[in-house]
């Protein structure tokens, strides 16, 4: 079987191709990068965190480099079991669009494809609950529709801010308009195909603060 995950961060499991389109994976190409990196991370510690994250990208992200909106390096009907958490609310709508027809290509019929992404309605229901002075202000920053202060350049380049947010009827909207069949919402771990359960994280599928969802190509 051919299992991909894409957009997967440090998590490279063994048995999946894990494809990630931080341009840390093309710094790593550089002649001695990650040892560079390995030195100005001990220096900085965690005074810097922004700049820590990047640096550790360098030296742990064992991912290939691929991108989902430009196409991934697999053949047309080529994956069996395709994944990606928190990965559709980095991009815009044309680009998330645009993703969900490659996930279509490379997955062969039949094919399953998970994906996560934060609740929409979860946040919305705690802005409205709130009673504190700033609530947009923490309604913006908790949905990542907002930051403190603007991110550095290579944080813009990984796309590390959020564009588009979603609640279960548009994500499975969405799904269904690409193609996809046997659109459900699904919970962590409870795939048919215990596969998955190498690259699901419980924190990042805990719910209500996130939605999954399962369908087949």
């Amino acid at each position: 079987m051919l299992n991909v995950q894409f957009g997967c961060g440090l998590s490279n499991p063994v048995g999946w191709l894990n494809y990630d389109s931080t341009p840390s994976l093309l710094v790593k190409k550089i002649p001695l990068s990650v040892q560079t990196a390995k030195i100005a991370r001990k220096v900085i510690g965690n005074k810097l965190p922004r700049i820590s994250d990047n640096l550790n990208n360098v030296i742990l992200n064992n991912a290939i480099y691929g991108d989902i909106i430009k196409g991934l390096p697999c053949e047309n009907g080529s994956v069996d079991l395709l994944y990606a958490s928190h990965v559709f609310e980095h991009l815009p709508l044309k680009e998330f669009r645009a993703a969900l027809n490659e996930c279509r290509r490379i997955l062969r019929s039949g094919g399953v494809f998970r994906a996560v992404v934060p609740n929409l309605n979860y946040f919305i229901a705690q802005y409205i609950d709130s009673q504190s002075p700033t609530r947009s202000i923490d309604f913006c920053l908790a949905t990542g529709m907002g930051t403190e202060s603007f991110a550095n350049p290579f944080s813009r380049l990984r796309g590390d801010s959020h564009h588009i947010m979603y609640d279960l009827e548009t994500m499975m909207n969405e799904l269904i308009n690409s193609g996809f069949s046997s659109v459900r919402q699904a919970a962590y771990g409870d795939s048919s195909h215990k596969e998955f359960s190498d690259v699901e994280s419980k924190e990042r599928w805990k719910f209500p603060e996130n939605i999954g969802f399962e369908c087949i190509n």
